[in-house]
């Protein structure tokens, strides 16, 4: 078996429900707004977003007992940002060259070019895509267990379904 594929649609996927954000806890505060007015908003103690719309200062003072209410805090509404643009940047550069490399030398191999025949034979050389093309490559259908795959794992395919299959 090959070095273990790093699933970038997987990282994308637990980014977005690790840094999703419900707003389940927030605070009544001010803000200053362009122009230097004020502002009265909940801000989301996870994430730092504004989660009301704005509220009536004689409305906010009541609620808040009179007293004075603290300021927005702009900090953690960045770092917020900067966390989820940090972690984003790790997926982007997560490094997928081991896999690739070994994945190269195994498309090389005599155990490849077998394994490919014999997925070739079974579609009798037409595409098992659109079924009218000649069958040109072999494609994985799942990387699972690349170098040690299953025949129903590959399926053969004209250069077109391989576009279709691979359009980046």
């Amino acid at each position: 078996m090959l070095p273990s594929r790093i699933d970038k649609a997987a990282l994308w996927k637990e980014h977005g429900e690790k840094f999703a954000c419900a707003h389940e806890s927030s605070k009544l505060c001010v803000r200053t707004v362009k122009g230097g007015g004020k502002q009265y908003v909940r801000q989301c103690l996870r994430c730092g977003d504004a989660v009301s719309n704005p509220i009536k200062a004689e409305a906010a003072l009541a609620e808040n007992g009179g007293v004075a209410l603290p300021s927005f805090d702009e900090e953690l509404q960045r770092s917020w940002a900067q966390t989820v643009s940090a972690a984003a940047e790790l997926i982007k550069n997560s490094d997928d060259s081991a896999f690739w490399n070994a994945y190269e030398k195994y498309l090389a191999s005599s155990d490849w070019k077998a394994k490919r025949a014999r997925v070739l034979e079974r579609a009798a050389g037409v595409c098992e895509g659109c079924g009218e093309t000649q069958a040109t490559q072999i494609h994985h259908i799942s990387y699972e267990h690349v170098g040690a795959e299953f025949l129903f794992e590959l399926v053969a395919v004209c250069d077109a379904c391989h576009e279709r299959l691979h359009p980046e």
